[in-house]
């Protein structure tokens, strides 16, 4: 049973002010929600505005939106974002789509959100997430060359593919040089890389989805031992040597390590 209930305050909460008020109460958001995963009945209860809602206004007219973050993320059905970050109505910009992969028409979304929201829109947010099928297959088709033929004629899937297949080559080179970058780290970079004219005023960073543990966070423990270092959100890389120290450190994690063979294990 999925239940959600909305209070609204006659005076709404102030937005955050900067890209780091806004993704330190995007944090805040998913420790609250990791700490209620899987105790008792899914429910959310989450202080909105009314005017999100189409309430408040003498006219009963819809207010207008006034985002704070705008959110490239998987189209899984099993993370919604303003779950995931216990967040209300219109304080997030939401573009979903498998693999969560930067294509014209994504990139397009978040420029629309850039250049309209800007008195409001602080932070661009890149969220993958654990045990994704987009990428979990991109992966096979690295593997297997062969299988590619079978959606070489579907446009549609190959578009996906084929852009999570550049994060795919860097992972295995990466574990090649240690014993990945992951799609979410590439898809930062381009934003940060896009919208450099609007730094510092506005931030981008990146996280990885637990669907085990509710957490955000980097890809370093095994289940069940997440530290604090690893939770939360992060600035994506800036140039191809902070790719390769990323790349390395998850490689290098007890999570990555435990998915080698001993063989390989030992060689590291």
């Amino acid at each position: 049973m999925l239940k959600t209930a909305h209070y609204f305050d006659a005076v709404a909460e102030s937005a955050p002010r900067t890209p780091d008020g806004a993704c330190q109460l995007l944090v805040r958001g998913n420790r609250n929600f990791a700490k209620k995963n899987g105790v008792g009945p899914l429910s959310k209860s989450t202080r909105s505005k009314p005017q999100g809602f189409g309430l408040g206004g003498s006219d009963r007219s819809a207010g207008l939106q006034s985002p704070f973050a705008a959110l490239l993320g998987c189209a899984d059905a099993r993370v919604p974002p303003e779950f995931v970050f216990s967040t209300g109505s219109n304080e997030l910009f939401v573009v979903r789509v498998a693999g969560n992969v930067l294509g014209q028409e994504c990139l397009g979304s978040m420029r629309y959100a850039v250049s309209h929201f800007s008195t409001t829109l602080k932070l661009l947010v890149v969220l993958a997430h654990t045990n994704c099928g987009a990428v979990t297959d991109a992966v096979d088709l690295y593997l297997e060359p062969g299988r590619y033929i079978k959606s070489a004629t579907d446009y549609s899937v190959r578009s996906i593919e084929d852009q999570i297949l550049v994060a795919v080559r860097a992972a295995a080179l990466s574990l090649e040089s240690l014993y990945g970058t992951r799609v979410a780290k590439q898809s930062a970079y381009c934003l940060r890389q896009e919208f450099r004219d609007r730094l510092p005023d506005l931030g981008v960073v990146y996280g990885v989805y637990d669907l085990a543990s509710g957490h955000v966070r980097l890809p370093l423990s095994l289940p069940g031992q997440l530290t604090e270092e690893e939770k939360g959100l992060f600035v994506p890389p800036k140039d191809a040597a902070g790719f390769r120290q990323v790349a390395l450190k998850i490689c290098k994690g007890q999570l990555i390590r435990s998915l080698m063979t001993p063989a390989r294990r030992r060689a590291s």
